[in-house]
């Protein structure tokens, strides 16, 4: 018997390079139908992963330069380590691997530059993946871009805050912690929008 499809909506990450190759052929294809929402640019076109599934692909200048020029470094200490060692064995950083690897006849190591120019062809595409049918894909890509306001919540709850580890164990008391907390957590983000207002923004750790 089929489970029933849960009524909860989510928005989440998405790794493109994992799709089949069908629907990368589709998010390569919308390149030219870029729109631009708050200096983001996304497509058009969202393409339908299930019945009850929707891809969202966004592309950003800024994000691709940052993907490119990590990259880039990466690949630089790369040539510098194959350039540097005359025993390939010695780029095996884990030692435990290294007993196990064996060389024979002449070994040469180099650059995949094939699998580095599909690598670059992905810089600056982010996809976010929902089950959210009704709500149209800019509300759901600026909803998406404030889930780092939730971590951030989280981040002061477990550590400004010290919501967790709990020392009690009777439920009254773990209740009255958790609402002494939550009450703390709304104090704090007042005075922070209450400064926020006046003057110029201070974090919560400068409040403190």
């Amino acid at each position: 018997m089929k489970a029933p499809r849960s009524k909860l909506r989510g928005i989440y990450p998405k790794r493109l390079k994992k799709y089949p190759s069908d629907i990368q052929k589709q998010i390569f294809a919308n390149q030219g139908s870029w729109i631009e929402l708050h200096k983001e640019k996304h497509c058009k076109q969202e393409i339908a992963v299930s019945d009850h599934r929707r891809l969202i692909v966004t592309y950003n200048e800024k994000r691709a330069r940052k993907d490119r020029k990590g990259r880039e470094r990466m690949i630089e200490k790369m040539r510098k380590r194959l350039g540097q060692s005359k025993n390939p064995k010695k780029l095996v950083t884990n030692r435990g691997y290294a007993k196990f690897v064996r060389t024979e006849g002449e070994v040469k190591l180099t650059i995949d530059e094939e699998k580095l120019a599909q690598e670059a062809a992905w810089d600056g595409f982010h996809g976010v993946i929902t089950n959210d049918t009704s709500s149209q894909s800019e509300e759901l890509l600026l909803r998406y871009r404030r889930l780092w306001v939730i971590e951030e919540c989280f981040r002061i709850q477990k550590h400004t805050l010290s919501v967790r580890p709990i020392f009690h164990w009777k439920p009254e008391r773990i209740q009255a912690h958790v609402l002494l907390c939550y009450m703390a957590f709304t104090l704090v983000r007042h005075a922070e929008w209450r400064i926020q207002v006046q003057q110029k923004g201070v974090s919560i750790q400068d409040i403190r």
